[in-house]
């Protein structure tokens, strides 16, 4: 089985700056996944397998290690100190944001226990968000693919089906292993679920080997007071924010020092609940070259968002009012402000906490966009990370109700069709394949009656260049 790593949309790693990406849950550092649609071409067509649904979130316990050829070799210092190989472990959270028929959007989070024995804080550096197959990638198969695939025995790959034991739990899966000349990997899946059950990596890096593991720890469905919302209507593709603020290192017995830090957002798509943006955060360097960093990012109604929210969910939320507390983190959501911003209009700010790190941000009741995030990391005993941001651009209003509209979704693939339901009754979808000279109405899109909601057409396997237009009356 060889392996392919073509990205529906780029994935890039957060660094050093702590602004958490404008989500409630901070920061985090994300383990590329893989598109093996290459070699199960099923996967393209499957939907989504009944163990996955909106809102799902898959928790894994995670370990990573750089181990040297020889502990031998690792002497002492002149200070009888021994530097430890770079270690650490924690957990790493899938959200499933969104399903289309064809496609699942994810957010990858990771936590890591500080100093190897705690807390349990979010990892700095940025979130990630993955587009894959709703029939399976990394973190799933569909079972239906996976009872299709054939046992092997071969050199440099073996699968096979077998007993594996997680915890008190042992599950019948599908164990795939790859080994090369400086790398072995292994991915076994739950044959019921499709669900990813334990993963790990062994690499050669030059005199050392990088070694990782995961483990399968649960699943729950996130419970969220918005999920029946939706998304406010500026939120559309081309749509720009801006924030700037500050980071805030306190080095107990050394003093304070702050950085100038901002965030370009710019949205490059929109599909159903959930949505696609840029996020391009610039941190001062305190006269040296400022650090850049570009990360895509993906939120929605079944998200614990922090670029945007419902309005409907933002005008009932209630001081106090219990939002979302994880079992396997300990992190807890509520509603820590509601209130009258200072340019008068109505606001609601939400916290995530834990032991020793919080993070809150607040938004224009009104608009729905996030206004302003501060989060706070105090896992060291040396030091302190604060930052605080707030929204500089103006605020975004919903664009005027066009009578028609018309617009092309890359993330889906699809035609969506919108119109005012008091100036129209009907719409109709034409294509063609000859330049624009002749039109033909879509079979079963021939007036078709405008209920209130977005029409969507999921247009089909291009044969050419194909055009498109709508109609209403």
């Amino acid at each position: 089985m060889k392996s392919s790593l073509r990205k529906a949309v780029r994935i890039q790693r957060g660094g050093r700056i702590a602004l958490a990406g404008l989500a409630l849950i901070a920061a985090v550092r994300v383990t590329v996944a893989q598109d093996i649609s290459d070699i199960l071409p099923e996967l393209k067509t499957l939907p989504a397998p009944a163990s996955i649904t909106e809102g799902l979130r898959l928790s894994y316990y995670s370990s990573v290690a750089s181990v040297p050829p020889s502990f031998l070799t690792i002497w002492p210092d002149e200070n009888g100190l021994v530097t430890p190989s770079a270690s650490g472990h924690g957990f790493t959270q899938v959200d499933v944001v969104g399903l289309t028929p064809q496609l699942a959007g994810l957010s990858v989070s990771a936590w890591q226990f500080h100093l190897y024995t705690g807390p349990l804080v979010p990892i700095a550096g940025g979130t990630a968000a993955l587009v894959c197959h709703a029939g399976g990638g990394d973190w799933w198969i569909h079972p239906l693919v996976l009872a299709n695939v054939q046992d092997a025995s071969e050199p440099g790959l073996t699968i096979l089906r077998m007993p594996q034991r997680v915890g008190t739990h042992t599950y019948s899966v599908l164990r795939i292993q790859r080994e090369t000349e400086n790398a072995r990997h292994a991915l076994s899946y739950d044959l019921q679920t499709g669900y990813l059950i334990y993963k790990s990596g062994t690499v050669k890096e030059g005199d050392n080997t990088l070694a990782t593991q995961a483990y399968f720890s649960g699943t729950r469905q996130l419970q969220l007071p918005w999920v029946g919302g939706t998304l406010p209507a500026w939120v559309v593709p081309g749509q720009r924010l801006r924030y700037e603020g500050s980071h805030t290192a306190t080095v107990f017995g050394s003093g304070q020092f702050s950085l100038p830090l901002s965030a370009e957002v710019q949205i490059t798509g929109r599909t159903g609940q959930w949505c696609l943006y840029d996020q391009t955060v610039t941190l001062g360097g305190a006269g040296n070259p400022p650090t850049v960093e570009t990360t895509t990012l993906l939120t929605g109604v079944r998200h614990l968002s922090g670029l945007c929210l419902p309005i409907a969910a933002l005008a009932a939320a209630q001081a106090g009012q219990m939002i979302d507390t994880d079992d396997v983190t300990g992190a807890r959501v509520d509603v820590a402000w509601v209130g009258q911003l200072g340019n008068g209009r109505p606001g609601v700010t939400f916290r995530l906490s834990g032991s020793v790190f919080w993070s809150e941000t607040t938004f224009d009741a009104g608009t729905g966009v996030a206004v302003a995030l501060r989060t706070f990391d105090g896992s060291s005993d040396l030091y302190q990370i604060e930052t605080e941001v707030s929204l500089v651009s103006e605020l975004p209003l919903p664009p005027p109700a066009p009578r028609l509209d018309i617009a092309f979704d890359r993330l889906t693939h699809s035609i969506t069709v919108r119109c005012s339901t008091t100036e129209a009754e009907g719409i109709t979808l034409w294509r063609s394949t000859d330049g624009g000279q002749t039109w033909t109405v879509i079979p079963g899109w021939d007036d078709q009656p405008c209920a209130g909601e977005p029409a969507v057409y999921l247009v089909p396997e291009p044969a050419g260049c194909a055009l498109y237009r709508a109609s209403v009356r």
